[in-house]
């Protein structure tokens, strides 16, 4: 069975069950039941998909209390994809400029993390060698006093 694929030309502010269910975190069949039931108030589109608005949903999941993901960039990402196949390829260009700035910030505040564990864990392994010294220091300290209480002791017996 050939698998229908959404119109380049959706709005933007309508969403399939799969986009639905990504924002708010249920599984895809559970979309399509609340649209069957009319939980959710659906439109059809001219080739037959079935879509909510955005608004509607939110509503619904503000009515039964149910929390919407945050990020919804992959809806966003997705109309962007599909303004390339109408000519206007700014707002794609604009998106993906936009991504890799976020992605490039993420990745330079890991570097930063990553370098301050570094030198945190240099740190410890110092400190940790200067204990181990210590240890044999006071290893040798005792073995002394051991050593000298020993003697002490035999020429106690002994006399």
């Amino acid at each position: 069975m050939a698998r229908k694929v959404m119109p380049a030309h959706a709005q933007q502010d309508t969403l399939t069950a799969s986009q639905a269910a990504k924002l708010a975190n249920v599984d895809p069949n559970t979309i399509r039941r609340w649209m069957t039931s009319n939980k959710l108030k659906t439109e059809l589109t001219p080739e037959g998909w079935r879509v909510v608005k955005k608004d509607d949903l939110m509503a619904y999941l503000t009515q039964a209390s149910m929390p919407a993901t945050n990020d919804a960039s992959h809806i966003s990402s997705i109309h962007s994809i599909k303004a390339i196949s109408h000519g206007d390829r700014q707002p794609i260009i604009s998106f993906l400029e936009d991504a890799l700035e976020r992605e490039k910030s993420a990745v330079q505040r890991e570097r930063e993390n990553f370098e301050a564990e570094r030198k945190r864990c240099e740190r410890l392994e110092e400190h940790n060698r200067q204990l181990q010294i210590e240890v044999v220091q006071m290893n040798k300290q005792m073995q002394a006093l051991i050593n000298k209480e020993s003697g002490i002791l035999r020429k106690f017996w002994n006399k």
